[in-house]
């Protein structure tokens, strides 16, 4: 992807060529601007760090295997989010 650019290929053709979104290839080539081939090393840590445990998450698939609160058919985000005490958009 880079080397094609680099040999003049717009973002467009080198996305359309490779299967892959015009936003894509432009994420790319400004890491490799910034940061040169480090830049195009995984990214996985990059990002917000994760703000939800493994606690939460624990928590919540047991009580989603309990019955929902009497008047409910099922669990719903709001409810379990009020069970756990946590914040509806974690749940």
């Amino acid at each position: 992807m880079i080397l094609a650019l680099l040999d003049g290929e717009t973002q467009v053709t080198v996305a359309r060529r490779m299967g892959l979104r015009p936003n894509t290839v432009n994420k790319w080539r400004g890491l490799f601007i910034s940061y040169g081939l480090a830049g195009l090393e995984d990214t996985r840590l990059r990002g917000r760090p994760k703000s939800v445990g493994k606690d939460l998450r624990e928590r919540a698939i047991k009580l989603l295997e309990t019955p929902p609160p009497k008047g409910q058919a099922a669990w719903d985000g709001k409810t379990l989010a009020a069970a756990l005490d946590a914040n509806k958009s974690s749940v």
